[in-house]
């Protein structure tokens, strides 16, 4: 198990407070500029384009659609995208590694564990700490701290990417 200090949800800038909270806004806040924003454009673009193909695919066979889907696949491809870097093509293959593990985090919604986790935080970091395991996520923070390693290697060595 992590350290507590190492989970990625404890960095999440919701249950940040005081002075931490401060470094990572202004950490962050310079990704979300007008002009860094213009420079996703394309991204956007581009990933429009892959909707309107996989929207006029179910329009033409008369198929049903499942909207959640198809809308979260084209959300997944812009995030994936602009904040990683990666062409995941969650429009067309809802299978992947990305997907599987941001649906484990996610879908809030289906997980019971969550619900007792809102209910007794500080109950469930205590047992954490006692029987070392941790008790949410644990197989999709090690996706995603492999993908955002991989992302800082990528970017070190190629910073105009």
């Amino acid at each position: 198990m992590p350290k507590e200090s190492d989970r990625i949800g404890t960095k999440v800038l919701l249950v940040l407070e005081g002075e931490h909270w401060k470094n990572v806004r202004n950490t962050i806040t310079p990704a979300f500029t007008t002009a860094k924003m213009k420079s996703m454009v394309p991204v956007f673009n581009d990933t429009l384009k892959i909707f309107g193909e996989v929207m006029s695919k179910y329009a033409t066979s008369g198929a049903p659609m499942d909207l959640k889907e198809v809308c979260g696949g084209f959300a997944m491809d812009v995030i994936a995208k602009s904040a990683f870097g990666m062409d995941i093509d969650a429009q067309r293959d809802s299978s992947t590694p990305f997907i599987k593990h941001a649906k484990e985090i996610f879908n809030i919604t289906s997980n019971p564990k969550i619900f007792f986790f809102l209910l007794f935080p500080n109950t469930v970091r205590e047992l954490e700490k006692i029987f070392k395991f941790q008790y949410l996520f644990a197989e999709g923070e090690k996706f995603f701290k492999g993908v955002l390693r991989a992302m800082t290697a990528e970017r070190q060595q190629n910073p105009k990417k």
